[in-house]
């Protein structure tokens, strides 16, 4: 049985597995976009991969890890339930963790991106949104400091008046020296997918 065969088999113990390179969507590679970008990661220096786990259970049971220069980060898609709309939460690595001296930036600047892209996806939505006065406040991030706290407690995505949302990502980030669970980064965002719906119940009221 090869190497990744092996891997494979281990993490399947932990709930349903697959990779970034067998999704499809926009969300295929965001947490490796938010890798490469809050911890300032040059795109040459190591080899992204993200494991997207089909139940919170799963999820919760791995942490990223590294062989080599190959760095392997956890995710799980929040799918829309009652009034919150697509989240992705991803477990990746922090600077140190990684061995790099680059500041770290923080989990708000990937929901910016979500809208940045949202606004892409379908220009006709946000053009009718922001007529309409629509607007979005991202707030920083409410850092937690426990692992089961950070599961625990759920982004704000809150409609502060009409068509003016507030969004705050949960963030935990541990140190570099702390054995076993040490260097990692943990966010919670929105998805441009969640950023649209968004904006689409807003308009349709």
């Amino acid at each position: 049985m090869t190497l990744k065969a092996l891997l494979l088999v281990f993490l399947c113990a932990f709930g349903s597995v697959f990779s970034s390179k067998a999704y499809s969507g926009i969300n295929d590679t965001w947490c490796e976009m938010a890798q490469q970008h809050l911890e300032q990661v040059p795109g040459s220096k190591f080899e992204l991969t993200t494991w997207f786990y089909e139940s919170a259970s799963g999820f919760i049971a791995r942490n990223p890890w590294m062989n080599g220069n190959s760095v392997n980060l956890v995710a799980w898609v929040a799918a829309p339930v009652q009034q919150l709309p697509e989240r992705i939460w991803c477990k990746m690595k922090s600077a140190r963790g990684l061995g790099l001296s680059t500041d770290s930036r923080p989990c708000r600047d990937m929901n910016k991106r979500a809208l940045d892209i949202a606004l892409d996806l379908n220009p006709s939505v946000a053009m009718l949104f922001e007529r309409q006065g629509g607007n979005f406040t991202f707030l920083d991030d409410d850092s937690i400091y426990r692992g089961d706290a950070w599961l625990d407690t759920p982004m704000l995505i809150k409609e502060s008046s009409p068509k003016l949302w507030e969004i705050q990502s949960i963030a935990m980030t541990t140190p570099a020296y702390w054995p076993a669970i040490g260097g990692m980064k943990f966010c919670k965002f929105i998805t441009p997918t969640g950023v649209l719906s968004l904006m689409r119940s807003s308009t349709a009221r």
